[in-house]
């Protein structure tokens, strides 16, 4: 997790203070870029997004921030999310290292996991899930718009409870 982002989560403020959106159990691919595909969609109508960043997220694996994150465009990040090949690849780091998505106001907060196909059977499609937090409204926004299609349980949870079963 990046270091900026970090200070936040430890003193429980914006994006943290308020809820995350996650799934119960990881999605297909396929489905997880549909997914990603609105959550950008509806951050862009109340963030500015132009520029964006990407940092391992090493919350459960080690608990360690990092320094250093990569910069993108909104254009070229959804290029890399909505695209299942390039996700996979994004997001597929390590084993119990997510990625993490944020902007410059820092007012919203990204983590997404893929699983590794070496953990996966032949017959599972590869899979991934993700963490969402930010106010109510834009929570409520995007799950009003995930796509019909994509079959995972959608969980709204308080994001202090939520970081406290993960992390603490």
């Amino acid at each position: 997790m990046y270091y900026k982002v970090y200070e936040k989560l430890l003193r429980y403020i914006q994006p943290f203070h308020q809820k995350v959106l996650r799934f119960n159990y990881d999605l297909p691919l396929s489905q997880l870029t549909l997914v990603l595909d609105t959550v950008l969609q509806v951050l862009h109508e109340h963030y500015p997004l132009d520029r964006l960043y990407s940092a391992e997220d090493r919350l459960e694996y080690d608990g360690r921030a990092t320094h250093t994150c990569q910069e993108w465009t909104l254009h070229d990040i959804k290029s890399v999310l909505c695209d299942e090949k390039e996700l996979y690849r994004f997001g597929n780091v390590h084993d119990w290292i997510k990625m993490g998505i944020f902007d410059d106001g820092l007012g919203w907060y990204l983590r997404i996991y893929i699983e590794d196909d070496e953990n996966l059977s032949t017959q599972e499609p590869l899979s991934g899930n993700i963490e969402l937090y930010t106010h109510d409204y834009i929570l409520h926004k995007v799950a009003e718009l995930i796509p019909k299609q994509v079959s995972g349980h959608m969980l709204v949870e308080g994001a202090k409870r939520y970081i406290e079963e993960i992390y603490i």
